[in-house]
Order: structure tokens, then sequence, then C-alpha cells
């Protein structure tokens, strides 16, 4: 398998990356994301990115006097990254690494420590394994420090039913696959590997905490379903994304978003 297939797609997405994803069902995502990095991370912690995509996470902790370490092995992801913080540099400090999650180690100083590791929107299931994230977070974080990861979920709700719905049952089941499930991003083949809180739990080991867990895009639907979501009358919107808000935190429904969230505290003193 191509190890770089991943940051070559998305480095042909980049330029078009904040297009495709600027609809109102992706920023819904984000929003929530956002609500849970707020109160973790506060004005000079330091936080590692991993996959930080165009930035819009980076700059948002940069907002917040976070500094950040941001980390994407697609160098067009890269540039609109630096382009975007820009104008909050003066908030918070960030220093941009091309490489993915097993580089990273080589590129952070020796006994550099850091508040948080932070990954957002799948990132981590470009890769097969997760034993290089839990040596990072061993090494490399705080006591009491958080992994803020969101993953794109094994098993999607509205997704199984939308499918189902249309006659469509391998789509529908498409991520409970063998892994590598194939996906495709910009033109390009991506093995992607859809991991579970477990798995992610199982590989943090048992100093890490799991402190919550949340579905994203639970009742209302995943954003490639823009268009379906905004023929809906208003009224079923506010319904759908009030469910949103009451379950996504409740077993099993954040189990079944289109992402789930997870943080994780290191236990370790």
């Amino acid at each position: 398998m191509d190890v770089n297939v991943a940051a070559r797609a998305f480095d042909r997405l980049a330029p078009q990356y904040d297009e495709a994803c600027g609809g109102s069902l992706f920023r819904w995502m984000r929003e929530q994301v956002h609500d849970v990095l707020a109160p973790a991370f506060s004005r000079g912690d330091r936080v590692l990115e991993i996959g930080c995509g165009p930035g819009a996470d980076t700059a948002f902790l940069a907002e917040r006097q976070v500094d950040v370490v941001a980390a994407d092995p697609a160098p067009g992801m890269i540039e609109r990254a630096r382009g975007r913080v820009e104008r909050v540099l003066s908030r918070g400090s960030v220093r941009f690494v091309c490489c993915g999650l097993n580089d990273i180690e080589a590129h952070l100083a020796p006994g550099a420590a850091f508040d948080g590791i932070f990954s957002d929107f799948g990132a981590l299931n470009c890769v097969p394994r997760l034993e290089a994230l839990a040596s990072l977070a061993a090494r490399r974080l705080t006591p009491g420090g958080r992994v803020i990861v969101c993953l794109m979920s094994p098993a999607c709700g509205i997704e199984m039913a939308w499918f189902l719905l249309r006659g469509e049952p391998r789509r529908a089941f498409r991520r409970l696959g063998s892994p590598p499930v194939m996906v495709d991003v910009g033109g390009f083949r991506v093995p992607t590997y859809y991991h579970r809180v477990r798995d992610v739990q199982a590989a943090l080991g048992p100093a890490f905490a799991l402190r919550r867990v949340i579905g994203l895009s639970v009742f209302v639907p995943p954003p490639y379903l823009e268009a379906r979501w905004a023929a809906l009358p208003a009224a079923a919107r506010r319904a759908l994304a009030g469910l949103d808000r009451a379950l996504a935190a409740r077993w099993p429904f954040n189990r079944l978003g289109d992402h789930t969230l997870m943080e994780f505290e290191n236990l370790r003193m």
C-alpha cells in the first residue's frame, strides 16, 4: 500500500477544500468541535494538532492565544492553513510541520511537552494503527493534558437509513467492511480505517480516562446531504437539530454520528 496516497489526495483537494466543506452541515459539526476545544485549552497552553488541513481549527486555537504545532502531510493544506492563521498569529504562536502522524516525533524538540493533542475530521482514519498517537500522548502530554480526536464513525445511522431506503445496502454498510475501506478523495482511492471508540481507548491505555464521547451529525445528516437538508422545512430542521443537541452525547447515539468526537484525560502524574 502506498502510504502517501492520502497526502497526495488531500494535496490535490486543498484548493477546493474550504468550498467543499463550507456548507451549513459541516459548519454544524465544526461548531460542536470548537465547543469542546474552548473549555479544554486556554491562553498559553500548547497543543499538538495532527492533520491540521486548511487550518480552521488551528486558527480557532490561535485566536484563543493557544500555541500550536500543526502537522499535515499535504503541502497544499499547510500552505492554506498558513495563510488562514496569519491574521491571528499575534494572539497565539503557530508552527507548521509538513508530515503525517508517524513522522511527527522527529519534528519535535527534545523534551517538548504539550497540554493537548488534537486531531479533527478523520485525519486519523488515514492510518491503520494508532500506536504512534499513543506514543506521542505518553511521551509528550503533560499530566492532566487532553487528547481530543474526531474520527469518521464506523456506523452512521442516518447514512445507513438513507442508502437502505434507496435500495443500496452495500453503500449503507460500507464503513463496516473489512479494513481498509477504499474511499474516493480527489480522484484517489484512499485506504480508510474506521476506528472504534474502544480501539482508541485500547491504544492509549489505562493511563488515559475517556471523559466524553459525542456523535457529530446523529440526527442531522452528513454534509454530503446538504442539498437534501436545505430542502427540508425549517421546522423539521429545527426539530432534528434539537434532537442532535439533546442526544448526541448519550449512548448509543454518540456512536452513530457521521463522526465521533472523543476526549481523554492524561491521568499520569
